[in-house]
């Protein structure tokens, strides 16, 4: 697995993540996490079940706490990019151009949860390129 820490790397931003292959039940990227693993927002593809998947469970104050499934199948031999933009309390995952879904992520741990990371369950994935950019508020107020 892969982790990145730092002053904001998720709190506002924007991350492109490319998988090449996921030989895996699942390979995941997890964000807006906590230092002790309590909280945490998830986002995966199930590709034994095509499907986008977004839990935000773990987070502890406010919003709807599910795991959101979309269907999503990738063609033979096509590589998963998504693009993620987070905005405060709001994730936006956007599939190969083709899927979206947004949830309400308030981790009660504002300021701690700032830890992203990548990981694979149960087998293998190939991040291919991860790339985040930090954005501005865009209310100064």
């Amino acid at each position: 697995s892969f982790k990145a820490t730092g002053s904001h790397p998720l709190y506002y931003g924007t991350a492109c993540v490319v998988v090449r292959r996921n030989r895996g039940e699942r390979g995941e990227i997890v964000l807006r996490a906590t230092a002790d693993g309590r909280e945490e927002t998830s986002v995966w593809y199930d590709a034994a079940a095509h499907e986008l998947v977004v839990d935000n469970r773990k987070n502890t104050y406010g919003g709807k706490l599910a795991v959101e499934r979309a269907p999503f199948a990738l063609a033979e031999g096509e590589a998963l990019q998504l693009r993620l933009f987070v905005d405060r309390s709001v994730l936006d995952v956007f599939a190969n151009g083709r899927q979206a879904v947004s949830r309400r992520i308030c981790p009660k741990d504002a300021a701690g949860a700032k830890g992203v990371y990548l990981s694979s369950q149960k087998g293998a994935a190939t991040y291919s390129s991860v790339r985040v950019w930090e954005m501005d508020a865009t209310n100064p107020y």
